[in-house]
């Protein structure tokens, strides 16, 4: 009983620091703007901040269990950093080359294909309310998202990119949640960011950019994102997998865009539009209907 008491109390503590967490990853788009440097730049930056952030702690707690890591359990968070760093590469190409809409609605389908791999390979059952409150919450964010109308050029490369990119952070999703059940999430998250980072390292100078040279404002920005959308987001949703379902948490970021919003509003005095206010209305909703109807009855 105790146990099941226990169990409950961190699966309701593990969704309130996602919700948190999904707040806070909002506020990356902020640092963005006051940033100058090229957008794989900064990601580069901030993955291997986010991980030399972490290297005091796995140098004092966690060193024992680092060291004790199999090579398997170690490629697979490596796999997964892999899986992280070419999805912020082809999310900032979708950026690029369409609409900041059409690259939050096509990223966003990573709960289905979350929720899919889940349901075909028997992990997780759904009932048909349970489905309808993925699909209703979907359809929430599309809304939200729709008030992106003018800005870049649609195309069907951009459109492209934001599909795939939403493939490789459903794999970073899925593998998280395999490996931590092995594993603690510092040392995870450690060797995925890490991996990522070296791999960004890698490819933009490969692709003619310079890595050094954009000044300390981008550092600044890169430092804030490494805490905000590294350490206080995904390395969140990776240790909430222990408590809640990988569906759930990627249900949630489909809010990302109801609190960008909301920053909107609050750091800028601009009025949300009547889609966006209906919008988080139904991904709140959708959200709702989920976590009372996910299981099959």
């Amino acid at each position: 009983m105790a146990d099941a008491d226990r169990s409950v109390n961190m699966a309701r503590r593990a969704f309130f620091l996602v919700l948190f967490s999904t707040c806070a990853t909002s506020t990356s788009s902020l640092f963005i703007r006051f940033s100058t440097c090229p957008s794989m730049v900064l990601v580069a930056y901030r993955n291997v901040i986010a991980a030399l952030l972490l290297l005091p702690l796995i140098l004092t707690k966690y060193r024992r269990e680092m060291a004790s890591l199999d090579r398997k359990t170690v490629l697979v968070s490596m796999a997964a950093g892999i899986c992280f760093a070419v999805h912020l590469t082809l999310y900032f190409t979708a950026i690029h080359n369409t609409t900041i809409a059409a690259t939050l609605v096509l990223t966003g389908m990573e709960v289905i294909v979350v929720a899919l791999f889940l349901f075909f390979t028997g992990q997780e059952r759904y009932s048909a309310a349970g489905w309808a409150g993925i699909m209703i919450t979907l359809a929430g964010g599309v809304l939200v998202s729709a008030a992106g109308g003018g800005e870049g050029s649609m195309t069907l490369f951009g459109n492209l990119m934001a599909a795939a990119s939403s493939l490789f952070i459903a794999a970073w999703t899925l593998i998280s949640n395999r490996v931590r059940k092995k594993i603690s999430n510092i040392p995870h998250v450690f060797i995925a960011f890490l991996t990522a980072g070296v791999f960004l390292c890698l490819f933009v100078p490969a692709g003619g950019t310079p890595l050094f040279g954009y000044g300390s404002v981008n550092y600044l920005c890169a430092f804030m994102m490494a805490i905000v959308s590294s350490l206080l987001s995904h390395a969140v949703f990776t240790w909430s997998f222990k408590y809640i379902s990988p569906t759930l948490v990627s249900l949630m970021k489909l809010s990302t865009p109801v609190w960008g919003a909301l920053w909107a509003v609050l750091l800028f005095a601009e009025v949300p539009l009547w889609n966006q206010a209906v919008g988080g209305i139904i991904v709140t909703a959708g959200i709702v209907l989920y976590l009372r109807k996910k299981n099959k009855q």
